[in-house]
């Protein structure tokens, strides 16, 4: 723990020297409050700085106990997909935004087809008879037949709920069918 604070203040430190040689802020909020939080180790369950901030400040993630890479696929992930805060629906787009209310991207009515809905970092389409699972730049994840899915009834935070017949499937937003329920 006490290399933890060693290293933390480092890279504060330098941040520091390099926000007085330049005249806009190096480490932003975001950097300072991933700092204060650190992450743990895959490898052997101790603390290390977290991603983002080294990320931020342009170091790789080292485990400071074990010497190995300390990236999680949870923090891999959340680096990769922005989360979606809101989908805007006009006559022929569709417009993505982030949690800040920023726009990540735009996609034409055409090319993604009817949106069924969206969860934290992924939406799901319906074009002719394919369910298409998107992350938040409209890259398609999984494509899905629609006569294997059955309806779409729900999508939330991470998963995905369709019915079919008497049957309620749960899905994972990689297209992997998680729990089947009856639905009488």
């Amino acid at each position: 723990m006490k290399k933890l604070f060693i290293i933390v203040m480092l890279m504060l430190a330098m941040a520091a020297q390099a926000e007085q040689t330049s005249s806009r802020s190096v480490v932003s909020e975001q950097t300072q409050t991933a700092l204060a939080y650190p992450q743990i180790c895959i490898t052997c369950s101790r603390s290390a700085v977290s991603e983002q901030a080294q990320t931020a400040l342009a170091y790789p993630q080292i485990c400071i106990t074990c010497s190995r890479s300390a990236v999680s696929e949870q923090a891999q992930t959340a680096l990769a997909y922005p989360q979606i805060s809101y989908i805007e629906e006009t006559k022929n787009w569709y417009y993505v935004y982030d949690e800040k209310g920023k726009r990540i991207c735009g996609l034409s009515r055409g090319s993604v087809g009817e949106l069924k809905g969206w969860g934290s970092d992924f939406f799901v389409a319906k074009r002719y008879s394919y369910y298409h699972i998107c992350d938040a730049k409209g890259r398609t994840l999984k494509t899905m037949n629609v006569s294997d899915v059955g309806e779409i009834v729900g999508v939330s935070n991470n998963t995905i709920t369709s019915r079919k017949g008497s049957w309620i499937f749960i899905w994972n937003k990689e297209g992997k069918k998680i729990r089947v329920m009856n639905a009488h």
